[in-house]
């Protein structure tokens, strides 16, 4: 796993301040004894659409307005939105780009006032003005549309609102919105208004997570193996100090790749055979940040560094609105020809002649000027021009996008045509490459490839290979609490050599076969969830981030095939949320239960609405305790505990991840979805006995409504298809066993009814029985069947329940 996206979205409500302006005159200063208050309403985001509703309590017949930004009512300097001349006056220039301010107006204190969205604010869309009822009305300012105006809002010193986290594995969004009550201390007088403010936080948080759905080879000489695939943050501009690129993800795919010889064989990556594709067609392969290494990839000097190797006088151009010379990587400055030159191209002249193999490309480091697709030729040893290509380019202005050719070759001129462009074109680049001397160009990615490792795998050939890429991703239809699955798959293809002697790492006496290349394959799935809650619902939550089989390198999350079989080990792995709780508490398992049906998966109680005929529970602790969306409240007493048991459970503080292992049982014949259901609380670290709202008390201000919530349950669901008995067999749903047909036993090995190998007997202790010399030998079956794990070593923690959590799993099962 690895990290598929969690948007989280939540809100927190405190009183900020509170001014009451000059006293009366006379009387009592009763203006808020009678006042609403303003509320999130919705909070939500549905196939892509966000929407954020706030509703404003009015008291009918007083004087009054709710002002809503995300900045303080009363700015540094002591102004405000309200303008208290006579008549008062609304200033929006007073407020930020996303407030409900939106023009200059008066009598705005009346009921009949009724503000006119968006004007010239950027957020709210829609006004509904409330029908009074018991002296009140309730209005509601509306934002429907897509996420990213609302993450553009600004305040009036034109800086964005939303500020990020970056944690390990998710990206935290936060912004606060002011809800200000404002009423007049007299009305049409110079008199400074008084006002109450509360504030929101808003929160998003992102969380991605990398399925590894399957990875083969197209022949049997090369054997890939797993190793594991990493989703990580994308900048913009490739600067961690800027906004972070939601549109974008960063996979870190790991493997090796076990070639099938005797020590003869080893297999090169074929440079340009990298492809992504996806049935999504918006879910693209942005750019490749590394590849292995062929030993031909050092800057040749464009780039602007202290000493450059690349003179000024080196670098020309058909046209230059900005010099050719400031076209270098990293520097202030770039290349831009004219307008009107429609053949515009950059030349490098190296003075000598180089293997050149790739190029980098940044835009203008100072506006949104960039080059999207760009060629390059080369000038040849043989004095001709030569075409490398069309590339694609940059996707901001900032980032280093690197293009690595085919095969290295030798040039001592190359000129670069830019062909498509955001707004002007505009280039900072690089040219990589390497000396001709002492090297082939044919034997660089030979003479540069990972060495093998004779060990892991005697005989063969083992080696290990990385890869950076950066894949647009559409998230244009999330929804809350929806996980949504953005699948690709990767190819790579690798030649084969063979070596006299493959531990040689010259490899000189190596030689390529002129066979097809093979080709590993390697689907990725990226999850996103969204998660969208309150200050009264937020509180941690768990992920299922791994279930799988034998084969750990398929994840079988989300019914992904070919599943799991009868009798085969399952491994689940967990983690919960938020990240910065894990160096304070942990997770302890309370119960796991399994269910027939597909129809828990979303039900509030899992297994626990599951009949008693339908489901086993293969663990609960003595301290299990949970109460159900009825109101009943369970404990360990109520369930009935099966003959069947977990092999393993634990939490790992290191890795802050808890993993379960189980022998799956069919617990029916044919295709039937089952439910897993798991009851988890937190338990402090070190396991030290005492209250976690100890540890809770740490947390900031805006992080304590997480206490008020630890002790409240949460359902996490994950799809896992399972398969059941062979067509060969029956089921007996006593003893949840596959029975197999006469002259048949079923095979651990094979997950198949088979007929059963046999062992000689000679009873050399009975010698009233002589031993025919012809007599056939006694058969006498193997039992393969798995017996039971024994439970007899299961923990019993008995420090109280904290916080329980509920996490389900689908399963599926032929």
């Amino acid at each position: 796993m690895f990290l598929s996206t969690l948007f989280c979205a939540l809100y927190w409500v405190s009183l900020v301040s509170a001014k009451f302006g000059d006293p009366l005159s006379h009387g009592v200063d009763d203006l808020f004894d009678v006042m609403g208050q303003a509320t999130i309403d919705e909070w939500n985001v549905d196939a892509g659409n966000v929407v954020l509703n706030i509703e404003t309590e009015m008291v009918i017949g007083q004087d009054e307005i709710w002002v809503l930004d995300f900045q303080a009512y009363e700015m540094a300097d002591g102004s405000t939105p309200v303008d208290d001349s006579a008549p008062a006056n609304l200033i929006p220039e007073k407020t930020g780009s996303c407030s409900n301010i939106f023009a200059n107006t008066t009598g705005f204190y009346k009921d009949t006032y009724s503000p006119a969205p968006p004007g010239t604010k950027d957020l709210y869309n829609a006004f509904t003005k409330g029908s009074p009822s018991d002296g009140r009305r309730f209005d509601n300012y509306t934002y429907t549309g897509d996420v990213d105006t609302l993450l553009e809002c600004t305040n009036t010193d034109a800086e964005k609102v939303w500020v990020h986290k970056v944690y390990e594995d998710y990206v935290e969004f936060n912004a606060t919105l002011y809800m200000t009550n404002v009423r007049p201390k007299y009305i049409n007088k110079p008199v400074a208004a008084s006002y109450i403010e509360s504030y929101v936080v808003l929160y998003w948080r992102l969380l991605r997570v990398a399925l590894s759905r399957f990875l083969i080879s197209s022949t049997e000489r090369l054997r890939p193996v797993f190793q594991y695939a990493i989703v990580s943050t994308v900048y913009v501009n490739d600067d961690a100090s800027l906004d972070v690129d939601r549109s974008r993800a960063h996979v870190e795919l790991v493997f090796k790749t076990v070639t099938d010889s005797d020590g003869e064989l080893i297999s090169v990556y074929r440079y340009g055979s990298l492809v992504y594709t996806s049935p999504n067609t918006k879910n693209t392969l942005s750019h490749i940040k590394l590849l292995p290494s062929r030993g031909c990839s050092s800057a040749l000097g464009v780039r602007r560094t202290r000493f450059v190797a690349i003179s000024d006088a080196q670098m020309t151009a058909t046209t230059e609105l900005s010099a050719a010379s400031d076209g270098r990587l990293y520097g202030e400055g770039f290349w831009a020809p004219s307008s009107a030159d429609t053949s515009a191209s950059l030349t490098i002249d190296l003075r000598e002649v180089k293997y050149i193999s790739g190029i980098q490309t940044q835009g203008s480091k100072y506006s949104l000027n960039y080059v999207t697709d760009y060629e390059v030729r080369y000038y040849t040893v043989t004095n001709d021009w030569r075409s490398l290509g069309t590339f694609s380019g940059n996707f901001d202005s900032d980032t280093v996008v690197t293009n690595m050719f085919d095969v290295p070759v030798e040039a001592n001129i190359v000129r670069i045509f830019p062909l498509a462009s955001v707004n002007d074109k505009a280039m900072r680049v690089e040219i990589l490459g390497c000396p001709t001397e002492g090297r082939q160009a044919d034997h660089l990615d030979l003479v540069n490839t990972p060495v093998c490792d004779y060990i892991e795998f005697p005989g063969q050939c083992t080696q290990l290979w990385q890869f950076f890429m950066v894949l647009n991703v559409d998230e244009g239809s999330v929804s809350n609490n929806m996980p949504i699955d953005a699948t690709g798959n990767f190819q790579f293809q690798y030649e084969t050599y063979r070596c006299d002697n493959a531990s040689d790492v010259g490899y000189d006496t190596c030689e390529q076969l002129q066979i097809p290349d093979a080709v590993v394959s390697h689907e990725i799935t990226l999850q996103t969830t969204v998660q969208l809650t309150d200050s009264e619902k937020d509180k941690p939550w768990l992920v299922v981030t791994q279930v799988y089989g034998d084969d750990s390198s398929v994840n079988l999350i989300g019914g992904y095939r070919p599943g799991v079989s009868h009798l085969e080990t399952v491994t689940i792995e967990l983690e919960f949320y938020p990240q910065f709780l894990r160096t304070q508490v942990g997770l302890e398992l309370m119960l796991f239960m399994v269910c027939i049906g597909e129809q828990y998966q979303n039900d509030p109680d899992g297994c626990f609405s599951a009949p008693a005929d339908d489901s086993y529970t293969a663990y609960v602790h003595e301290d299990f305790s949970f109460t159900m969306s009825t109101g009943v409240d369970l404990v360990a007493d109520n369930i009935t505990p099966s003959s069947q048991t977990l092999a393993t459970y634990s939490y790992d503080w290191s890795d802050e991840l808890y993993t379960i292992t189980f022998v799956n049982k069919a617990l029916s014949a044919r295709t039937r979805d089952y439910t897993i259901t798991t009851v988890f609380r937190l338990v402090p670290a070190q396991r030290k006995r005492r209250d976690i709202s100890d540890d809770m008390g740490l947390l900031t201000r805006d992080r304590r409504d997480l206490q008020t919530n630890a002790k409240k349950q949460q359902l996490s669901t994950v799809t896992m298809k399972s398969r059941g008995c062979p067509i060969t067999a029956t089921h007996d749903p006593i003893y949840l066993e596959c029975l197999c047909m006469n002259g048949y036993a079923y095979s651990k090995e094979h997950y198949d009814c088979i007929v059963p190998e046999v062992e000689l007997v000679q009873d050399l202790e009975d010698v009233t029985t002589p031993i025919q010399k012809d007599a056939p030998p006694v058969a006498k079956p193997v039992d393969i069947t798995e017996k039971q794990a024994d439970d007899s070593a299961a923990s019993s923690i008995t420090s109280a329940p904290i916080l329980l959590f509920v996490a389900t799993i689908i399963a599926r099962s032929y």
